[in-house]
């Protein structure tokens, strides 16, 4: 039954346990302790390794599910972030560049290597979407996201030049009206193209199909 005395390391009044010896509860834990010091390592360490990838998934799964839920708030603490050190950012990659000369250069294709074998399909159409809004970008035209998905659903898969059903591995995007004669890059000013019926159009007029005889 638990008395209520002295403690005899530290004398503070403490309730006791008969096991405790005339400890209070906080001496005789840190006397376990370092009694036992070499087995609680032991027992953590064979803890730890017996569990080591089921923890591992635990975290990442965990990681996901919060990045997935605060995306969008990610993204805006980045922007403002940017906007709010953008001369420190920019003195810093020089800085960076002058000591380091080609390693940022050197990372950034292993980077885009790495994207391109892990998501092939994606990364090219946003390499397609990157050409087409520099080249507009170059004439100082409109330009607007255009998603090559977006671009197929809406036109059911039906080359815009031909009228034939297009095989993913043919598509490309053509501009209704062409760049080099003021078109833009947006939705509505492109459409579902086959890549030979583009190539043949070129920057031509509306008189696609004559191309093609």
């Amino acid at each position: 039954m638990p008395s209520e005395r002295n403690c005899s390391q530290c004398q503070a009044p403490w309730v006791l346990h008969s096991s405790a010896r005339g400890l209070c509860q906080r001496c005789y834990n840190a006397a376990y302790r370092a009694a036992y010091t070499e087995e609680l390592k032991a027992k953590e360490t064979a803890y730890r390794n017996a569990h080591t990838e089921e923890r591992k998934a635990q975290r990442k799964a965990q990681q996901v599910t919060w990045h997935t839920a605060h995306r969008e708030e990610k993204k805006a603490k980045s922007k403002r972030y940017d906007a709010e050190h953008r001369v420190e950012r920019a003195t810093y990659r020089v800085a960076y560049d002058a000591k380091y000369p080609g390693r940022r250069a050197r990372r950034d294709r292993v980077r885009r290597a790495a994207r391109l074998a892990a998501y092939p399909e994606l990364m090219r159409e946003r390499q397609r979407e990157y050409a087409h809004r520099r080249r507009v970008r170059l004439r100082a035209n409109f330009v607007a996201p255009v998603s090559v998905e977006t671009i197929w659903n809406r036109d059911r898969g039906i080359c815009g030049i031909c009228d034939r059903k297009v095989k993913e591995n043919e598509a490309s995007l053509d501009h209704i009206l062409p760049v080099s004669q003021g078109g833009t890059h947006e939705p509505r000013n492109v459409r579902l193209a086959h890549i030979r019926c583009n190539k043949q159009r070129q920057h031509r007029g509306a008189a696609q199909l004559r191309l093609l005889e």
